[in-house]
């Protein structure tokens, strides 16, 4: 218990050293969305630091190596569309909202929050590297191939997205093809069936089911809080959107309606 608690105070340590850094250059950078880049590298330090500092497994491995091509994949997407647009409406209400304190309270609501959101989400990943053994059962598999539908959704939906924003004359215009057919947020529900896969290959280990807070955080703040209804509310000003709200599924891929 008491090597536990030491490892997770130490990732805890170097992810909030990592925020920090990206604090000093999204002050560089004069736009504070660059910590989204954070979020997904913060899981590969979480996963690798996990894994090096316990006993070598190979579901500690194999996990390490799924969120590191989870993390450098969304970082490096995250980087290219934040290099080629406006800072993120969001992050600039927080800044006016803070006023004179705007660098504390960017600081203390921003970076340290996503520290501490990602320690709960990739609390998965911790379970397996401080209790896995070496066996690879049925649940490992399960869990690696909804991770691989998830990472595949979510990157092909990705790719969809930045082809149609490259291509689009008219701001009004739907995307409503490829994956976005059949679901109005596929690269979000991409980004929740990675999180439960690896739920799931935590399963194996004593207590993993406790892990289970890893993968239902992200899950809410995608469908609850600061993914879709945020991206639904802007979207609902434009009429064609409404239409496309009344025929195609918000998440789960479903067949649109006439």
């Amino acid at each position: 218990m008491n090597h536990a608690l030491a490892v997770i105070l130490f990732v805890a340590m170097l992810v909030v050293i990592h925020q920090i850094l990206w604090f000093v250059i999204s002050r560089y950078a004069k736009r504070v969305d660059v910590v989204d880049i954070a979020w997904g590298l913060n899981g590969v330090i979480i996963a690798w630091s996990a894994f090096l500092l316990n006993t070598y497994s190979v579901r500690t491995m194999l996990v390490a190596a799924l969120v590191t091509v989870w993390g450098l994949r969304l970082a490096l997407h995250l980087f290219v569309r934040i290099r080629h647009s406006p800072e993120d409406k969001r992050y600039q209400a927080i800044k006016d909202a803070w006023g004179a304190y705007g660098a504390v309270g960017i600081f203390l609501q921003i970076f340290l929050l996503q520290a501490l959101l990602i320690m709960i989400v990739t609390s998965p990943v911790m379970v397996i590297a401080l209790t896995s053994g070496q066996h690879v059962g049925w649940l490992d598999l399960l869990g690696m191939f909804i991770w691989l539908i998830g990472f595949l959704c979510e990157m092909i939906a990705d790719k969809q997205l930045k082809d149609f924003m490259r291509e689009s004359r008219q701001r009004s215009e739907i995307l409503d093809t490829g994956l976005w057919r059949y679901s109005r947020h596929p690269n979000f529900l991409g980004e929740i069936m990675q999180w439960w896969g690896v739920w799931l290959i935590a399963m194996h280990s004593p207590y993993g089911w406790l892990s289970i807070i890893g993968p239902l955080t992200i899950t809410y703040f995608i469908t609850c809080v600061s993914g879709i209804p945020l991206i639904e509310r802007q979207l609902a000003q434009n009429p064609r959107y409404v239409d496309y709200q009344r025929t195609t599924s918000i998440l789960i891929p479903w067949f649109p309606k006439k």
